[in-house]
């Protein structure tokens, strides 16, 4: 290794160091798939009261904390492509997040999108929701109270069991079940677009 290959080396692992010391954001991740329809806001929950119940039962998880789906897990592939079409909504960026179990990837919201005041949309730094690791493949979000009750009373997510405390008033915190095929993936992409459109103040 010559001296200037060397010094290249040294700098980029100073910056990535600082960085980290800095707590800066992590780079964003970016995944190929399918871009799927998007449904206008106004349009959201009766699509989504017009969505199917979940067919069979609902899958094992483990509560309070962590919330993890241990069974029916969603296929890789339609994982990614779920995160994919996430990372396309305007002023989203998907990063790894320190608000679930290591490998969890956040949806993070630019400032410039996101809505202010209101009922509580968001976690930590404009995340207002974050996907699982493959291995279990559910998700976690906000959602108005109206919105999640239909994700909850057509089996298709489950509270949070601190969803009190982490939501506040007029917002609820939900798992939503890892897609199983194409028609499953529809309704959960259904129920994120619920929670960009309240993260970015499009309903109330």
């Amino acid at each position: 290794m010559n001296t200037k290959t060397f010094l290249i080396l040294l700098l980029l692992l100073t910056s990535t160091a600082c960085a980290k010391d800095k707590g800066l954001p992590t780079p964003t991740l970016a995944y190929e798939g399918s871009l799927m329809p998007v449904t206008q806001a106004a349009d959201l929950l009766q699509a989504l009261a017009d969505s199917p119940n979940r067919q069979g039962e609902r899958p094992q998880t483990t509560r309070p904390i962590p919330h993890q789906q241990l069974n029916q897990i969603a296929p890789v592939p339609l994982q990614q492509e779920l995160k994919a079409n996430i990372n396309n909504l305007p002023g989203v960026a998907l990063r790894i997040t320190g608000s679930s179990l290591t490998g969890s990837e956040g949806w993070f919201l630019d400032a410039s999108a996101a809505k202010t005041g209101g009922p509580t949309a968001f976690n930590v730094a404009l995340e207002f929701g974050h996907s699982h690791t493959p291995t279990e493949g559910s998700t976690h979000m906000f959602l108005l109270p109206a919105y999640a009750q239909i994700v909850l009373d057509k089996s298709w997510g489950e509270l949070h069991a601190n969803t009190d405390q982490i939501a506040g008033t007029n917002s609820r915190y939900i798992m939503v079940y890892g897609p199983r095929d194409s028609r499953e993936l529809s309704v959960v992409w259904l129920a994120i677009q619920a929670s960009y459109a309240f993260a970015t103040g499009q309903i109330e």
